[in-house]
């Protein structure tokens, strides 16, 4: 499941920069693009090297403010584009989440 939300991910942003070179958009919120790249590297991590303690999603406050900023965004489909990435990064960390807890879980009744 994870992979396949990270390959539609995949699929959105290469939609959106194809899109953006197009219509010769000037994409001016590199904050969205620093979180994405900063969270999916986290979570990449974490799959490929699970530390001893739970995975915990993205800070709260951060959240709300890269919403915040997707939903200023004046082309719509860019905001679209938007949208689709940060919600199926959001599912890919829900998955991981998951896994962490019953890792933890399966830790805990081995012992």
């Amino acid at each position: 499941l994870i992979s396949k939300k990270l390959e539609n991910m995949g699929d959105a942003i290469n939609h959106m920069a194809k899109y953006i070179v197009k219509s010769k958009y000037k994409l001016d919120k590199k904050e969205i693009l620093s979180f994405v790249h900063e969270e999916l590297s986290r979570s990449i991590k974490y799959i490929l090297k699970p530390p001893h303690e739970m995975f915990n999603r993205s800070n709260v406050q951060e959240t709300n403010r890269i919403r915040e900023h997707i939903s200023k965004i004046k082309d719509k489909i860019i905001e679209s584009y938007f949208w689709e990435i940060f919600r199926y990064l959001e599912d890919v960390q829900i998955e991981i989440v998951n896994i962490s807890f019953y890792q933890k879980l399966s830790n805990y009744k081995a012992q």
